[in-house]
């Protein structure tokens, strides 16, 4: 995945750079599963939290690496 996909991602998922995982809406949490599934993304054996909150920070941080 590349800076641009992952900026899609948060566009596509109605999310702002920068948001809190906490504080998205269960429908933005939804979508970002879908997406998640659509890359067949697995969270890292080793981490402790959901699958959705793992992939969101993948991709906030890959839209934050300068171009």
């Amino acid at each position: 995945m590349d800076r641009l996909s992952a900026l899609a991602i948060l566009k596509a998922c109605n999310i702002e750079r920068g948001t809190d995982f906490h504080a998205l809406s269960g429908d933005q949490v939804r979508a970002l599963l879908v997406e998640a599934d659509r890359r067949k993304y697995r969270r890292p054996r080793a981490g402790s939290g959901s699958r959705a909150r793992h992939f969101y920070a993948h991709v906030e941080r890959i839209a934050g690496k300068s171009a």
